[in-house]
């Protein structure tokens, strides 16, 4: 890491960093726990009480606030927001602002192997389980189960994984067992299906797929269900 990039980072002493941590320019960390070989991105801020296990990668513009914690190996795409108070509110009844003994913080916990697409919103008091996928833009209200993909808002289950599925950016091992729509089988790999999934979403939008970073099946399965708009003369 070059000198500059540690003059624009604010990391405070109360700080507990593993071995291996590579923080880019512009992060703030105070009073968080950070695991080995973990890659934290520019303009991240994470706050007191929050923990990040090992083998972890936060990409840029993603704020983990207290409460939240992050087991080993978890993925976190671009501007990943959390949150911890479900009744946020800046001032009291009387009128004073109010302090941490006024509210109530909830933790959130993602399970190891979890990967969370970019621009998704989670909520707190929620579990995201081993190895689930939330697409990008999700808004996640309640927990999410192991080895399921998720997407929307609110986030739903689009389909579960086989317990022995490891995801690789754009493919997909084992088979899936949500049914799909346009004809295709659900119980074929993805890397079969992928073909006349793309055809059928250019059939119905007259576009190419593009798949947003983190989140590939997520994304793939909602091009499937867009229903082109209504043409006007």
């Amino acid at each position: 890491m070059s000198q500059a990039s540690q003059a624009h980072q604010l990391i405070a002493p109360d700080v507990r960093l593993g071995q291996r941590v590579s923080i880019y320019g512009f992060a703030n960390l105070y009073g968080c726990e950070i695991g080995d070989d973990v890659k934290i991105g520019t303009f991240v801020e994470i706050q007191k009480g929050a923990r990040v296990g090992n083998r972890c990668k936060i990409s840029s513009h993603t704020f983990i606030c207290e409460g939240v914690t992050l087991e080993d190996e978890v993925f976190l795409g671009h501007n990943v927001t959390f949150i911890n108070d479900l009744y946020p509110r800046a001032a009291k009844g009387d009128g004073q602002l109010q302090t941490e003994a006024d509210w109530e913080c909830r933790p959130t916990l993602v399970k190891r192997g979890a990967s969370i697409g970019s621009s998704a919103t989670l909520l707190c008091g929620i579990t995201v389980g081993e190895h689930a996928l939330v697409g990008a833009g999700s808004v996640v209200t309640r927990d999410v189960p192991p080895y399921a993909v998720v997407a929307g808002n609110p986030a739903r289950v689009l389909r579960t994984l086989s317990i022995e599925a490891r995801l690789t950016p754009g493919v997909q091992s084992g088979p899936a067992v949500a049914s799909l729509p346009g004809g295709v089988e659900a119980g074929a790999p993805a890397d079969e299906r992928r073909p006349e999934i793309h055809q059928n979403h250019r059939r119905q939008t007259g576009s190419e797929p593009s798949c947003a970073a983190g989140v590939y099946p997520a994304e793939r399965d909602q091009f499937v269900m867009v229903k082109p708009a209504a043409r006007t003369t």
